[in-house]
């Protein structure tokens, strides 16, 4: 077959070495007001980034 079609095996691994930890530890969900800007946790997120939130 194509193999543009398919992931190779690296990338697999590379995939499964990122996401398994996030997987056997998921973190908190953080639930906010219907019509809000969001959870606060988003604005210290893009801060700590030197950006700000836009909920547009």
């Amino acid at each position: 077959g194509d193999a543009s079609l398919f992931v190779r095996d690296d990338e697999i691994e590379e995939s499964w070495r990122l996401y398994a930890p996030i997987l056997e530890h998921p973190p908190a969900v953080v639930f906010y007001p219907a019509g809000s800007d969001g959870p606060v946790e988003a604005q210290r997120l893009v801060e700590e980034w030197g950006h700000a939130w836009d909920p547009g």
